[in-house]
């Protein structure tokens, strides 16, 4: 009798395991949509507190998904130009995490315009773009500061869930099989 509650198990097991699969194959599509290389970021001096840019100090590149922080107790900014190439026509969401200023512009368009530092700034900004090529600005400025950007095709969220969701459901399926071993052992 306890044979019979192997195959529940197994189903569950199998659905978790395509759902997970499917949840990391979604992720792959998604993430293939947006082509993007490096920053380009000059680093500035600060004049003052207000985020005025002084004389450029650096220049380096960042990943096209960074966190970016200063030294403590050093003021400093940055300008940084990306070229990004959408596949298809979506929309895109911008996340960026940050205790200083920020000015955030797509295609020369201002998405975000906090020149001042205030508070931790934290938010996901979605942007519906045409397939093809956008060039993105990021202005940012901070004492001891830092920043994060992250962005990618709307979906990814609900696929993310997804694919907790089919880790859950494998975890489900592997405690009934192996509770299943043990009363059939148990029996025999």
């Amino acid at each position: 009798m306890h044979k019979f509650s192997l195959i529940p198990g197994l189903i569950i097991l199998i659905v978790g395991a395509i759902t997970l699969s499917y949840g990391f194959e979604q992720t792959r599509e998604l993430n293939s949509l947006i082509r993007a290389d490096k920053w380009s970021v000059v680093h500035y001096n600060l004049r003052d507190e207000y985020g005025t840019f002084g004389e450029p100090v650096a220049s380096s590149t960042f990943p096209a998904k960074f966190k970016h922080q200063l030294s403590p107790a050093v003021w400093g900014g940055f300008k940084a130009i990306l070229t990004m190439e959408l596949l298809r026509e979506a929309t895109v969401i911008f996340k960026i995490d940050s205790n200083g200023g920020i000015i955030f512009s797509v295609d020369g368009d201002r998405i975000i315009d906090m020149w001042y530092i205030s508070r931790i700034f934290d938010r996901k900004e979605r942007v519906r773009l045409a397939s093809g090529v956008h060039n993105l600005e990021l202005y940012w400025y901070g004492y001891g500061g830092e920043i994060s950007f992250d962005m990618y095709v709307e979906g990814q969220d609900i696929v993310t869930s997804l694919q907790w969701a089919g880790l859950g459901i494998l975890f489900i399926g592997l405690a009934v099989l192996t509770v299943s071993f043990i009363l059939i052992r148990k029996h025999q």
